[in-house]
């Protein structure tokens, strides 16, 4: 087994859930890169919800 692969299942079987993993959406995708760049997710993410939910659009 190649090491894209062993990577691959390692991923699907460790990833965490996530929101902005759930959508298309460029804009809650690129706000989670912005957000949470210097900060661990655990404590960024509350701010991340009430971010969206203020904000749900540009």
């Amino acid at each position: 087994m190649d090491f894209s692969n062993r990577l691959t299942i390692w991923y699907l079987q460790n990833k965490r859930d996530l929101p902005w993993r759930d959508t298309h959406e460029p804009y809650q995708i690129w706000l989670s890169e912005i957000m949470l760049q210097q900060t661990r997710i655990e404590q960024g993410l509350p701010y991340y919800n009430k971010f969206i939910k203020a904000y749900p659009s540009v």
